[in-house]
C-alpha cells in the first residue's frame, strides 16, 4: 500500500508506506522460498496509482494480496483486520450455484466462465483466503505471545480488490493511531511475526503447507 509521494497514514512515528513495504517483502520472501512465484506492485519507496491491480492481470496471477496500516479518529481502536471483496447492495449469492466451478480453481477454468459466475467464484475464494490468512496470522502472533486484538474478517468493495479479477484480500495489520499498536508495529520482530503469519495463511490456502 502507498509509496513515494503518498505516505499513507502516519501517526505515532509510523509511516504506512514504510511498514507495508517491509512486511510485503518479508511475506514475498517466505512464499518464494516455498516455491510460489511472487510479483510485487512495488519493491521500493515509489508511488503507484490505484490501477496497480492491473498488474495482476498482466502477470496472470492467481491471488492478490494488499497490505496496509490502519488509522481511526478514536485512539482506542485497534486490531488486525482482513477484508475481502463484497458489494453490500448485491447480497450474497448461493454457494450451490457454483459448487462444481469451485472444485476447479485453476486460472484457465476461471477465464472461461461468464462474468457473473467469475465474480461469484472470486468472492467465495476470497472469503476462504481471508479466513486462512486472518486466523493463521492471529494464531501465530499469539504463539509468539503478542496480544494482538482480533479486528475481524470484513467485507468492502475496495478498488484494488474489485479490479484484480482474482481471489484476493486487503490486510490491515494494525492501527498506528493506537499508541500500543504503533509501538508493536515499530518492532522488527513483530513485523516479522505478522509476515510469517500472513505467509503461512497463504500457504495453507494454496495447499503448500
Amino acid at each position: 500500500g502507498h509509496g513515494g509521494k503518498d505516505p499513507g497514514t502516519h501517526h505515532n512515528g509510523i509511516r504506512e508506506k514504510d511498514l507495508t513495504l517491509d512486511i510485503s517483502k518479508r511475506v514475498g520472501a517466505i512464499l518464494s522460498s516455498r516455491g510460489l512465484n511472487v510479483r510485487y506492485t512495488r519493491r521500493s519507496d515509489t508511488w503507484i496509482t490505484l490501477d496497480k491491480a492491473d498488474k495482476v492481470r498482466t502477470n496472470k496471477a492467481d491471488l492478490f494480496i494488499s497490505i496496509h496500516v490502519n488509522a481511526n479518529p478514536s485512539e482506542g481502536v485497534q486490531g488486525f483486520e482482513t477484508y475481502y471483496l463484497e458489494f453490500p447492495h448485491l447480497g450474497l449469492n448461493p454457494l450451490a450455484a457454483v459448487e462444481n466451478a469451485l472444485r476447479d480453481r485453476s486460472r484457465a477454468t476461471r477465464e472461461k466462465l461468464p462474468p457473473h459466475r467469475l465474480f461469484t467464484i472470486q468472492k467465495q475464494e476470497s472469503r476462504r483466503l481471508a479466513r486462512n490468512v486472518h486466523e493463521t496470522t492471529l494464531k501465530y502472533l499469539r504463539k509468539k505471545n503478542y496480544r494482538t486484538h482480533d479486528g475481524g474478517i470484513k467485507t468492502a468493495p475496495f478498488h484494488v480488490l474489485r479490479r484484480s479479477g482474482v481471489p484476493g484480500v486487503l490486510i490491515e495489520v494494525g492501527y498506528c493511531t493506537n499508541k500500543t499498536e504503533a509501538e508493536r508495529l515499530a518492532v522488527d520482530a513483530y513485523r516479522a511475526s505478522i509476515a510469517r503469519g500472513i505467509a503461512n495463511g497463504i500457504l495453507i490456502y494454496t495447499g503448500k503447507m
